[in-house]
């Protein structure tokens, strides 16, 4: 009985066991999932999309569909079969959420996205040019929506400058446009008045200028041509062309080959009195635009002959309070015949920068006695120079006349261009280079050397000697390469390259030129001046013939000149050499204003084949570069850490010489070494006795900055030994000179007074 009752409880306990375990192993049913298909949708304005939704995990499939994410109407609707349909209006991109929710158990739901889609306006172009008379077709495209219509509209302009628009967009320009006015054009939709777009319309006004633009100069019985370039006229009509409406063929001129854009006036044959007559330029298309040209009718006019000139000036620019500025033009104008300046291009360097290609125009006078003035006008500033000629009318030297509070004191000279040397191939040769600074305003540098020019622009078989304030640099080696000039202008740009660098200065220097000759070029640094570019200008010259001591054979005068602390100091000499290394002379100096006149030297010298030399001259040694038989560019430095000197050495003509081998000559400065010394132009006449009359314009600074500028005649008496030296002596200076031939002088002055009338080379010259 006890084992049963065992066995009983056993198996009920088994019972449970197996019971519980059971239970353990099982899980719950799977809860419904609903997707809404698609899942994403975009849609413009009442547009539909039909959804659909699908269900697992349950039999009852029944959803109710529902919108959230959103109120009111711009909700969209939405049916009981889910076709969901978009808000009429869209005032902005918005997203919305389609919902379907499981009617057997409302927690369950699924859902997909609807962006709604704005109306959009664009327009075909956002501004637009249109000259009086103009039309423009605007198109419009509308998005966002199943209208498409547009309305549109003009707005910020007055009613008569507005121009018309038709319903379709096209845009018509008033006939006339005043002035320039912007007009915006609208175009809105019409399915939602809030949404627009918009484009100006620029009105552009006929504009015209004419060139040569004036005031000019025209010759009794010479021509001139006018050209109009007329913008803002649609129609290309142009303008009309007339004199002064009182005028007679004998009194104004005539027109002649006149067209829409150009015309061509004859000046009468004699100076009508007033001399100046208006040439008007009126536009076809609005009358109320016109151009004057003030032409002065001139008796014909001495002198300066028509053609190409290339020009180079040095000098000095007042900065107030005693301090300066230094500044370097080459450059390159048109001459014609009546006294007018065109096509013209300059290269400054100077304090406030570099400024390059700077167009230039102006007009030029001559006197009967070969002086007059040379203005040049530039976006930069108006220059006034002093001007005299020589007697072929083809080269001139001139200084920078007063500027009204840009005071600039400074000469320079210009020489005609041969245009048929404006390529690479016409300038491929060896030349010997001269090229002199100002690196601190206060001493001078030069640099003296010879490169070879390839047809191709490359430089080779170059070297360089150079004298810097803190040191000299001997047979350095130069290269680089020359860009072509320009076929119009004769401007050309040249990188120049030392190695190794000259100490501070950077070995790599910018040059732009201009073609004189296949034999000369003018050429200025273009790096802005500063501690590592001193600002170098000069020229070269082709090297003609072979090279040897036997190149120096012959009377020679030199000059040199340089600056030291502000003072000046000047030598001008005669050289004999003998052909074989040996060479005997006179010279007379003024060293920092202690003159030495009429002292004998003697040295020695060397040529190498290149045309490189060395002579002892002024207590020390010298460097030259020969370009041709008896002369060279010379420089040297007499005493460390003093004077660095420079200049050149030229052939003298055979003597001997008289009172009677000078006649009229011009008075030319080579160039202000400091801005203390004076820069001259003018004409001096000697009679062949003994006596002589000048008359000439100078200007210089004084020490604190005050600018002196001056017109002098006067008269003095001369002397001329048979070797060519000669002295002037006028109002008790004596001024010592060297007859190089009958058509060049050099000249140099005494003055001892200290920084103020520092002593100068002149020449005076054919």
């Amino acid at each position: 009985m006890r084992r049963r009752t065992v066995y009983t409880l056993l198996s009920a306990v088994l019972l449970i066991l197996s019971t519980l375990l059971g239970c353990g192993g099982s899980s719950a049913p799977a809860p419904p999932v609903i997707s809404v298909s698609p899942s994403t949708a975009s849609l413009i304005a009442g547009a539909a999309q039909q959804f659909t939704a699908s269900v697992t995990g349950t039999s009852s499939t029944a959803v109710t569909w529902s919108v959230s994410g959103c109120t009111g109407t711009s909700c969209g609707t939405i049916d009981n079969n889910g076709l969901y349909t978009a808000p009429s209006l869209i005032p902005s991109d918005t997203t919305v959420n389609v919902v379907a929710t499981l009617q057997s158990d409302t927690t369950r739901s699924g859902s997909a996205r609807v962006n709604q889609v704005a109306v959009q306006v664009r327009i075909s172009e956002s501004s637009v040019n249109a000259n009086g008379g103009d039309s423009h077709q605007f198109t419009a495209t509308v998005t966002g929506h199943t209208n498409t219509s547009v309305t549109w509209s003009l707005s910020t302009c007055s009613l008569g400058a507005c121009g018309t628009l038709s319903s379709t967009g096209l845009y018509t320009a008033p006939s006339s446009v005043a002035s320039a006015a912007d007009v915006s054009v609208t175009v809105t939709s019409q399915a939602d008045s809030s949404k627009y777009s918009s484009a100006t319309v620029h009105l552009v006004p006929v504009a015209f200028s004419i060139s040569p633009a004036g005031p000019l100069n025209v010759s009794v019985n010479a021509t001139q041509n006018f050209t109009a370039t007329v913008s803002g006229d649609s129609s290309n009509a142009g303008v009309v062309w007339s004199l002064d409406a009182s005028c007679t063929p004998a009194t104004c001129g005539t027109l002649s080959n006149v067209a829409n854009t150009s015309v061509t006036y004859t000046a009468p044959a004699t100076v009508p009195n007033p001399a100046t007559v208006t040439l008007t330029a009126t536009s076809v298309t609005d009358p109320s635009k016109s151009k004057n040209v003030a032409i002065t009718i001139t008796a014909s006019i001495p002198g300066l002959q028509a053609g190409d000139y290339a020009f180079v000036f040095s000098g000095w620019k007042g900065l107030g309070g005693g301090n300066f500025g230094r500044q370097v033009t080459v450059g390159h104008f048109h001459a014609d015949s009546s006294g007018n300046v065109t096509d013209g291009a300059k290269d400054v360097n100077d304090e406030s920068g570099v400024s390059l290609s700077v167009s230039i125009t102006g007009t030029y006078t001559v006197n009967s006695n070969r002086r007059g003035t040379l203005t040049l006008v530039s976006a930069q500033d108006t220059a006034t120079y002093s001007m005299t000629l020589d007697t072929t009318g083809t080269k001139g030297n001139f200084i920078r006349l007063n500027s009204s509070g840009n005071p600039v004191s400074g000469s320079g000279y210009f020489e005609p261009q041969d245009s048929s040397a404006y390529s690479s191939a016409a300038l491929a040769g060896s030349y010997a280079l001269y090229l002199t600074a100002k690196p601190n305003d206060s001493v001078s540098m030069a640099a003296v050397g010879r490169f070879t020019a390839s047809s191709s622009g490359s430089l080779s078989n170059g070297e360089m000697d150079m004298l810097a304030p803190t040191a000299s640099y001997t047979q350095l080696t130069l290269g680089g390469t020359v860009d072509a000039p320009s076929s119009t202008t004769g401007r050309g740009t040249a990188n120049l390259t030392l190695t190794p660098p000259p100490g501070a200065f950077s070995g790599s220097m910018q040059f732009v030129y201009y073609v004189i000759s296949a034999n000369k070029v003018i050429l200025m640094q273009t790096d802005a001046r500063g501690g590592t570019a001193p600002l170098l200008s000069g020229e070269a010259q082709r090297q003609i013939g072979s090279f040897s001591l036997a190149t120096f054979d012959a009377p020679a005068i030199f000059e040199l000149a340089g600056m030291h602390s502000f003072y000046q100091s000047v030598v001008v000499g005669q050289i004999t050499p003998d052909g074989t290394g040996a060479m005997t002379g006179i010279l007379d100096e003024n060293f920092e204003s202690n003159a030495s006149l009429n002292q004998s030297f003697s040295g020695t010298y060397t040529v190498d084949s290149e045309g490189r030399s060395t002579m002892t001259l002024l207590n020390g040694s010298a460097v030259a570069y020969f370009f041709g038989p008896n002369q060279a560019y010379l420089m040297e430095q007499p005493n460390p850490g003093a004077d660095i000197l420079y200049g050149n050495v030229k052939p003298q003509s055979a003597g001997p010489f008289s009172p009677a081998s000078l006649s009229t000559l011009r008075i030319s400065e080579p160039e202000p070494v400091s801005p203390f010394a004076e820069s001259d132009s003018g004409i001096i006449t000697f009679d062949g006795v003994g006596s002589n009359s000048f008359e000439q314009d100078f200007t210089f600074f004084y020490s604190d900055g005050t600018y002196v500028q001056q017109s002098q005649t006067g008269s003095a008496s001369y002397t001329l030994d048979t070797n060519g030296r000669g002295v002037i002596s006028v109002n008790g200076l004596v001024l010592p000179f060297w007859l190089v031939s009958a058509d060049e002088v050099t000249v140099i002055d005494t003055a001892t007074n200290g920084v103020d009338y520092l002593p100068v080379v002149q020449h005076y010259l054919k």
